[in-house]
């Protein structure tokens, strides 16, 4: 019996930081703080069974891990110390336990979705990785962890302490019998059905079913699908999925395009593309109260503004995918994962230097991020410029050189190339952890994400100053946007649209009308109309997406499953959850068509070498 108290108080030992982390899971998040204290109760009460699912994994380890241990002790060896490797070996997954659910706590603040192995990922670049973390989240982040340690040791201390019998090492019968009671608890019993998201989902607020997911299952959990399964996707024939995604893909929108812009005087192209720069912060666009943007908002009265324009994922990496090639983000799998899929895709740069223009791309920070670097090389892009080729004695932050001395820098390049140039600038400055050279002009919550703004704005108006002031003003179109959204102004879910909502503006001497589009569009639609607007070769000419009609709408991935924004309807499907989270059944329908479209797009991609495919 003492050897069962022992099992049975190792498991809830491990179970209590789980309790714990989600505890501090909802503490440190807004969404959390703003529920009722009923709320918070049903969370732990519904999160119970993927918490034992998870416990039962870990303990398995211990227990396997015990068991090999006991083989090779030698016979002289006395019990004490093997009840001394025990205890190293709980308080060595304790510690894992207490680490990753620490990360998660950052992780999900900043992306909306627990930890996974995309994560992982990112740390083949640590510095970069590392560059959203500020000092606050150290200090914060940092005492929880001790909180969750200090209970770990007290737990060590007990279980593993001499006295009412836990001084016992656990036999290996005992492991061998504990293994198949584990084993089923981890898979979520006897049923046919096995543990999954759905089994901890109990309310109608997305954050409440995400706070009940355990990040430690989470994370097992991704390593278990194969995140291009064509079975995963396969919601219906390819020819219903052709005919759902066709409207999308029909009408010739030239006629629409010629009112609003003069095609022949736009010789030239500039990119702005603007980090974070969400378009619920955007006073001209959202009505958001707070100024963040004033350059902006003066510019977009000169302009052609589409006021409803969604990037098609939330990563700086893959949205510069779809800038430059159209193709679109999807769940858990980004094009650059493995660079070599984008010899099979179009690229605006390779197209622009095929009709003999000059090319340049800068960015403040490191390309070998997130292999960013094999994007831009895979367009031949004639010019590329990043950190390094700015003084070790700039300003910058975490991520790299601020914007004011990449843009003016910029400024200067493109005042020396020869037209036809095609040129594109990223910003960083708005980055997490938002850190700015003046961060003192809003004060409140999210002060410093709308500084960070205030501040990439500022350096916007003097770009666009210089640009208009310019001799090749006349000949160039302009075009800003943002890589990706953000959370905030709102703390939007990663389901919600909003999360995906971005700026989109056309300005320069090209523009012949200054209007509001106030119709979706999506991110994916920005390759193919520059490829239209200046006479490039692109796959599938007058078929492929445009800014310029309305009935288009945008689709977008999160983590695992898509949304869709059109005039009439919008929607959110979760392809884990085999469930339409919003919208109604026939718009759920059409997300469907586009994630197995595009996951057959992406899985042609993975194993094509000889044929390029469209976006």
């Amino acid at each position: 019996m003492r050897i069962v108290f022992k099992l049975v108080s190792i498991f809830l030992g491990f179970l209590s930081l789980f309790v714990l982390a989600r505890v501090f899971f909802l503490w440190t998040n807004p969404e959390g703080l703003e529920l009722h204290f009923t709320e918070w109760l049903d969370i732990l009460r519904a999160a119970i069974p993927m918490d034992l699912s998870a416990v039962s994994m870990v303990f398995t380890i211990l227990l396997l891990t015990i068991g090999l241990f006991s083989f090779f002790r030698g016979k002289t060896d006395p019990k004490h110390d093997m009840v001394s490797r025990e205890r190293i070996v709980f308080l060595a997954l304790g510690v894992a336990v207490i680490v990753l659910c620490t990360l998660d706590l950052r992780m999900f603040r900043y992306w909306g979705f627990h930890i996974d192995r995309e994560f992982f990922s990112y740390l083949i670049a640590p510095k970069e990785a590392l560059a959203s973390v500020s000092l606050n989240d150290v200090v914060v982040f940092g005492v929880l962890a001790l909180v969750q340690l200090l209970l770990l040791l007290v737990l060590g201390r007990i279980l593993f302490g001499k006295g009412s019998g836990s001084e016992r090492q656990i036999p290996r019968s005992a492991i061998l019998i504990s293994l198949p009671f584990l084993f089923l608890m981890a898979r979520g019993g006897i049923g046919p059905a096995t543990m999954n998201q759905a089994t901890v989902y109990h309310s109608p607020k997305p954050f409440n079913n995400l706070a009940a997911i355990n990040p430690v299952w989470n994370l097992v959990y991704s390593y278990t699908i194969d995140p291009l399964d064509p079975e995963r996707y396969r919601f219906m024939d390819d020819s219903e999925a052709v005919e759902l995604l066709a409207a999308r893909l029909h009408s010739d929108s030239s006629s629409i395009a010629d009112s609003l812009l003069d095609r022949g005087a736009c010789r030239n192209l500039i990119l702005i593309v603007l980090e974070s720069f969400t378009a619920q912060a955007i006073t001209s666009i959202s009505g958001f109260d707070v100024p963040c943007t004033p350059c902006f908002d003066k510019a977009a009265g000169d302009g052609i503004l589409f006021t409803q324009h969604y990037s098609t994922g939330d990563r700086s990496a893959e949205s510069l995918v779809t800038l430059f090639t159209g193709f679109p983000a999807f769940t858990r799998v980004d094009v650059l994962d493995d660079p070599k899929r984008l010899r099979h895709l179009p690229h605006l740069y390779r197209e622009f230097g095929v009709k003999g223009y000059e090319t340049l791309f800068e960015y403040g920070g490191d390309l070998n991020f997130a292999n960013m670097n094999a994007l831009i090389r895979e367009g031949r892009t004639g010019a590329i410029v990043d950190i390094d080729a700015f003084p070790s004695d700039y300003l910058k932050n975490q991520w790299g050189v601020h914007d004011a001395y990449v843009f003016h820098d910029f400024l200067e390049r493109i005042s020396d190339m020869a037209s036809p140039f095609a040129a594109t600038v990223f910003s960083l400055s708005s980055h997490e952890p938002y850190q700015v050279p003046h961060s003192d002009h809003f004060t409140g919550a999210n002060s410093s994400f709308y500084n960070s703004l205030h501040y990439t704005d500022s350096c916007l108006g003097k770009l666009l100053e210089g640009i208009r002031n310019a001799s090749y003003y006349d000949s160039t179109l302009v075009w800003i946007t943002a890589d990706h959204g953000n959370r905030q102004p709102g703390n939007w879910n990663l389901l919600h649209p909003n999360k995906f909502h971005t700026p989109l503006l056309l300005w320069g001497g090209p523009v012949k009308q200054n209007v509001r589009l106030d119709y979706p569009v999506s991110q994916a639609a920005i390759a193919p109309q520059i490829a239209e607007l200046f006479g490039l070769n692109w796959p599938v000419q007058g078929s492929q997406l445009s800014l310029f009609d309305a009935t288009t709408g945008a689709f977008y991935a999160y983590n695992d499953g898509g949304g869709m924004v059109s005039r009439l309807d919008r929607g959110v499907y979760d392809v884990a959850m085999h469930r339409c989270m919003e919208g109604n059944s026939s718009t759920c329908r059409k997300i469907q068509a586009y994630l197995q479209t595009v996951a057959q797009r992406m899985e042609e991609l993975s194993i094509s070498s000889d044929r390029k495919l469209q976006p």
